[in-house]
């Protein structure tokens, strides 16, 4: 009976933080519904364009949101062939990335925690670290999103659990169980790799070398096994959101080697409390780790190295998703360091009341240190609702537009093109470049212009373009703070109480007098049916 009753508490943390978890995305989802009509519209338009891809690579075979070429915009090649599989079986459902987000998020639970148990907690601090997980990721708006980030913090913590029975010594044969999850991660999300090198460097330290090497080689696999592929289709050897957002080392003079190498990300440090309040998380649970110095002290330490490198060579913080993975185990383990710390001080045969008390104010020492990863964390719920409708009343009515007033296969270009890629039967350029290599690589080259774009639109018998004017006003390599003088201005749309689009604004032109008139027309006889917030002007 006993053994019963410890195998059911086992279960407890787990349950009660994915009740809370299911319910808070079921709420969000089910007012973000209502806000949008009747719709189900995702927060971004990034997961558009992965469910674009996969869509394509289902029905035409090509790896492209929205073109018959070969066009590596997704920053996640395995969920976007994870994507690709789901809708093969099931049809191109907007609702599926969030089905998956689902399925991972519980996932992830379940493996944070076995964490807890794994490094001694009891039913109620493991669900108290679990629920603390859920929050302050947070995970309820990144699994809203419908991105391949609940995936990534399952498979990093999945990672991490293996590396505790490695650090613990307690598995000889952990190298498979090793290579498997550093090759899961990574096929995620690239940026996994910065955990697995320096979990490679624990493993030296803690002569292991074996293990590092096994975990380096097969967190390379993945990586090279797109890179030929893509090089074989024409593209590059990483994907083009990661050519265009990485933060390469710059070659140009030592000193600015040096600084991209080292100390831009202390140098953006202070643009980022959350990650400041992260780090001082980690260097608590340090303090802490006296109870079990073998993990959580190079657990920290990792974690911290991990923020670190985030913000010198990735991007960092929009709609709270890039560096979730390291919020979500940050926070994981610097909950498990303060109740494993007060644990072990109730337990001891004469209890201190200094050590005690001490025990007490440092578990409640959390509470301020978190304090701007709470209001991260309060702000991201509150935005999800409000993100969702700037997207439907934007990027969906864009969509709705091109499928219902332009006619059968329009050639368009557009810089936000997900929602355009997956709910139209238009040929897409990317004008800013993730889902067009030639734009990506003019991009990299510092070669793209105004004319560049034009000859682009030429090639590509463009002849609606829907731009947000104000990404191009910094965009060319050139100086130059306008859009081709061929285009000519056909209309605008505008949304009020904008919170998930890059701008409030989208401009309407055609590449020729002709073209101008009809779109202006078009936008004409679609105003009458946009929504409540959609404000359309033609000239």
């Amino acid at each position: 009976m006993s053994i019963e009753v410890t195998r059911l508490s086992r279960g407890v943390p787990s349950v009660i933080a994915s009740a809370v978890f299911l319910f808070g995305v079921w709420r969000i989802a089910s007012l973000s519904i209502a806000a949008n009509d009747g719709h189900f519209v995702h927060p971004l338009d990034d997961p558009y364009i992965h469910m674009a891809m996969a869509k394509n690579l289902v029905e035409n075979g090509v790896y492209a949101p929205g073109s018959g070429t070969f066009a590596a915009a997704s920053s996640s090649p395995l969920w976007t062939f994870l994507l690709a599989g789901s809708f093969a079986v099931a049809g191109a459902r907007e609702w599926l990335p969030l089905a998956w987000n689902l399925l991972f998020g519980v996932l992830a639970i379940a493996v944070a925690s076995s964490i807890a148990r794994r490094l001694g907690l009891g039913a109620i601090a493991s669900s108290v670290a679990c629920l603390a997980l859920v929050y302050l990721t947070p995970m309820i708006p990144v699994a809203f999103a419908g991105l391949e980030h609940m995936a990534h913090l399952f498979s990093v913590l999945l990672l991490l659990r293996i590396a505790i029975d490695s650090l613990e010594g307690e598995r000889a044969q952990s190298g498979l169980a090793l290579a498997a999850a550093a090759a899961l991660a990574v096929s995620f999300r690239y940026e996994s790799l910065f955990l697995v090198v320096l979990l490679a460097v624990v493993f030296v330290v803690t002569r292991k070398t074996r293990l590092a090497f096994v975990i380096l080689g097969a967190a390379l696999v993945p990586v090279c096994i797109f890179g030929l592929w893509s090089l074989a289709h024409g593209g590059w050897f990483l994907p083009n959101s990661l050519m265009l957002k990485g933060k390469f080392p710059e070659a140009r003079g030592t000193r600015r080697l040096m600084r991209t190498l080292f100390l831009r990300g202390v140098q953006d440090l202070d643009l980022y409390a959350h990650l400041m309040s992260l780090l001082a998380a980690m260097a608590f649970t340090a303090l802490l780790s006296r109870v079990s110095r073998k993990v959580l002290l190079p657990l920290a330490l990792l974690i911290a190295g991990g923020v670190y490198l985030q913000l010198q060579f990735a991007a960092i913080g929009f709609f709270y998703r890039y560096e979730a993975y390291l919020l979500g185990a940050g926070t994981l383990f610097a909950f498990c360091a303060s109740a494993l710390f007060l644990k072990r001080q109730w337990a001891l045969p004469a209890r201190n009341p200094v050590l005690l008390a001490t025990a007490m104010l440092s578990a409640v020492a959390l509470i301020p240190i978190f304090w701007s990863v709470h209001v991260r964390a309060t702000f991201a719920l509150e935005t999800c609702v409000p993100a969702s409708l700037s997207i439907y009343r934007q990027q969906y009515q864009m969509a709705r537009f091109v499928r219902d007033e332009l006619g059968p296969h329009p050639r368009i270009a557009a810089n936000d093109i997900g929602c355009l890629a997956f709910y139209t039967d238009a040929h897409v350029l990317d004008a800013f470049g993730l889902g067009s290599n030639a734009v990506t690589g003019l991009r990299r080259e510092r070669r793209y212009s105004p004319a560049t774009l034009d000859s682009l639109l030429r090639a590509g018998r463009i002849t609606t373009v829907m731009v947000y004017r104000s990404w191009f006003t910094d965009a060319w390599a050139n100086g130059g703070t306008e859009l081709p003088a061929t285009l000519h201005t056909a209309g605008t749309m505008r949304i009020a109480d904008n919170h998930g689009c890059a701008d409030s604004t989208v401009e309407f032109l055609g590449t020729t007098p002709a073209a101008a008139d009809t779109i202006a027309k078009a936008l004409a006889h679609f105003r009458a049916s946009a929504p409540t917030g959609v404000s359309i002007r033609v000239p």
